[in-house]
């Protein structure tokens, strides 16, 4: 039943090049024993779950934020487009419904020359 290329294919792959880099990676458990004793390793697991959890609810945190400044920042980008509509209406109503001018509304310089304030005025 065997043709003999199943299993020569098969003993290649368990005594050549595969089985040396496996042997070299990592495994989550070694035959031999921790270079760390056991209690250290709990600790450090721990350290790594607490920081992972604590990394979470920053993340979450970050992340409602980060929908409130765009929630904030929308409502700002309306209150300008409000006050500069606003102005551009409060500019035309002046504009329209009364005729002042530059000159009309602020006195040239001839004008407050002549304001009896001059003791050399006649």
């Amino acid at each position: 039943m065997h043709d003999g290329t199943t299993g020569h294919v098969g003993s290649l792959c368990r005594g050549g090049r595969l089985d040396d880099s496996v042997a070299t990676q990592p495994t989550p458990s070694p035959p031999k024993p921790l270079l760390y004793p056991q209690r250290v390793v709990l600790a450090l697991e721990e350290k790594i779950r607490v920081m992972q959890s604590e990394k979470d609810a920053l993340e979450t945190q970050f992340k409602e934020m980060a929908e409130k400044l765009k929630k904030v920042e929308a409502r700002e980008a309306q209150a300008r487009q409000f006050l500069f509509s606003w102005c551009q209406q409060e500019d035309s109503q002046l504009l329209g419904s009364a005729p002042l001018t530059a000159s009309a509304a602020m006195p040239t310089v001839s004008e407050s020359a002549h304001t009896g304030t001059d003791k050399n005025d006649p």
